[in-house]
Order: C-alpha cells, then structure tokens, then sequence
C-alpha cells in the first residue's frame, strides 16, 4: 500500500512510542536483576510490538474501523473536455454543372452566403466566402449567425451565376445533406441565328441583314431561327426587341405581325405593340435555358405601303432579358439584326 506524506508521519510516531516504551521495559527488567542479553530482547520486543500496534492503529484498516483514521479519498476521473462551443454557422455548398452528361463538379467555383436574397446585377453583401475543391464543395464559417435561412450564390467565368437557399442547422453543427447549398450552374454557349426564306427573302449570316424583295408582294413572311449549337450549353432568358427602322416612316409600313412557332421548351411574354410611336417598339422574352436541344422559331410578317429601298426594322437580340446575372455577368454579346426592302 503506498503511503501518504501524513501515513509516514503517523508510522514514525509509531516508531518513537514503540523505541520509548521499550527502554521503558528494559530499565524494569534491569531493576529485577535482569542480564543485559534480556534487556536487550525485552526491549526489543517491546519497541516492535508496539510500533506494530500503533501503526495498525493509525496507519492500517484497523485504524478506519476504529475512526481514528479517515480514508484517502479517491482519485476522481474527469471526462475528457468537449470542444468549446462557439458562435459560429456552417454552410456546406456542392456546385455542379447543370446541363454536362455525365454529372461533372465545378472546381475553383466562388460562392459566398448572403443573409438576403440577391436580386440579378444588385449588390451582393457575403458574410462568408470560398472556393470550391476538386470535387464542387466548400464548407463555409459564417461567424456570428448559427441558425436560420440565408442565401448561397455561386459564380464562375464561362457560367451563369446562380443562387439557392438553405438553413444553417444551429453552431458548430455540420449540415446534413437535405440541407446542402446545391447549386448547378450552366454553361454559358453562343447564339446561332437562321433565317428560313420566304417569298424571295434573302439573310446575310455575316452582317444579320434580312433583305426582304418587294417586286413580289409589298408583304412579306419570314422566320427566324434561334438555337445553340455547342452540347452542354445554353442561352439563359432571351430577348427579342423589336425597333422601327430609319425608314419605317418612308416604308408607310403596317404594324408587323409577330407569332411564336415554336418556344424552346420555355415560356413567352411579350409586350408592346411595333404600331405604337416610339423607338422601342416590343419586347419579347422567353424565360428559362435555351439548350442544344431546343430551337425557337418566330414568325415575322411585315407590310409597307409604297415598293421603295430602306431599313424597315432592326432587331436586338439579348440574354439575361437585356440585364445583367446575379454576379454582374453579362452572358452573350447583344446581336443586332436588321430588315432591309428592296424594290
């Protein structure tokens, strides 16, 4: 049994008395005419006889039972430290792209959490910014914040931004997958224009110029194709607006007619009227991606008044409905196409 600082002490007590009271019984036993051989042995016996008593008296688990003694108390086991908690969220985002086969992850895309919604071409304010890896995630710290919704964009060059929603599930909690920033983002792809000639209509692929022959007939028909040719792209949220031409006047045109032959798989909205005295006539947008797959045809009737020569209506062609995407891209460069009569 390994003894205590005190335990030694008490043992040593016991030593002194047992040494003391064998003297004691030592000087008795000379005082009786005892030899020095039975001194010595009375003493002896004596002196260990009553260390032994007195240190089981103190020292041993005699001494608890008799009260005279406490017990050591024992060594108390503490569970080893929990991480400190501290006032931080946590975002977990995977970007991908959205439209490549087979699945494909997006490296070295930015994303960044914003506690309100962004709005396309507004001033985004991230509370917490990364990377992505190898494989399209980034855990994001969002300091100060452990619970509630916020907004996740990500963004990289040649793709469309995007945003999505998530909840940070409370501190130093890591999310579980239902709660993953998934993000796809798209591939942005170039814009293929066709003309389908009606009528003795004729299109310049190089300068976007329709030439419309009014020897035939002072109204004419045409369709315009638009489409993407690269797989895995696509052109997000077009616009088609329609202006007079310089000598729409002249012409004594009539209000074109505009109809949609086909819509990509997206969905149309169009306003204003090309009869309306301004410079900007209509807008027509299809909302959504246009992809490889898909093809939006329209179809355009125009008719003048007089058989003469000039620009009767200019078309501009835009992505992004004319604006700008959530982390300021601007997508395509803007195709201007013109219709010109000739007599």
């Amino acid at each position: 049994m390994e003894l205590t600082a005190i335990q030694w002490l008490l043992v040593a007590f016991s030593a002194v008395v047992g040494g003391l009271s064998g003297v004691w019984v030592a000087r008795k036993v000379k005082e009786y005419e005892g030899g020095t051989l039975a001194q010595i042995l009375s003493g002896g016996l004596v002196f260990i006889g009553i260390t032994l008593i007195v240190s089981g008296l103190t020292v041993a688990p005699i001494g608890e039972m008799l009260g005279l003694r406490t017990k050591e108390a024992p060594t108390v086991q503490y569970p080893p430290p929990s991480p400190e908690l501290q006032n931080v969220g946590y975002v977990f985002a995977l970007v991908t792209d959205k439209y490549a086969y087979p699945e494909t992850y997006i490296e070295n895309a930015s994303v960044g959490v914003s506690l309100q919604a962004p709005t396309p071409g507004g001033l985004f304010v991230p509370v917490a910014e990364g990377t992505t890896g190898a494989n399209g995630t980034v855990l994001l710290q969002v300091s100060g914040l452990t619970s509630g919704q916020v907004y996740v964009m990500a963004q990289k060059s040649g793709y469309y931004s995007d945003v999505t929603s998530t909840v940070i599930p409370g501190a130093q909690v890591y999310p579980p997958e239902s709660l993953w920033a998934k993000i796809k983002l798209a591939r942005i792809g170039s814009l293929q224009i066709d003309v389908e000639n009606r009528a003795g209509n004729t299109y310049n692929a190089v300068t976007k110029q329709i030439t419309e022959n009014l020897t035939t007939a002072k109204t004419q028909e045409f369709i315009i194709e638009f489409s993407v040719p690269e797989v895995y792209t696509c052109v997000r949220n077009l616009q088609v607006v329609f202006i007079r031409g310089s000598d729409w006047a002249t012409l004594q045109a009539s209000p074109i007619v505009v109809s949609v032959v086909e819509s990509g798989g997206l969905s149309v909205n169009t306003t204003g009227d090309i009869s309306l005295n301004r410079d900007v006539s209509a807008y027509m947008t299809f909302s959504g991606d246009l992809t490889s797959e898909k093809t939006i045809k329209i179809k355009i009737r125009t008719s003048t008044a007089t058989a003469d020569t000039g620009e009767l209506l200019r078309i501009v062609v835009n992505d992004l409905n004319g604006g700008v995407g959530y982390a300021g891209e601007t997508g395509i460069p803007a195709v201007q196409m013109k219709v010109l009569t000739v007599v």
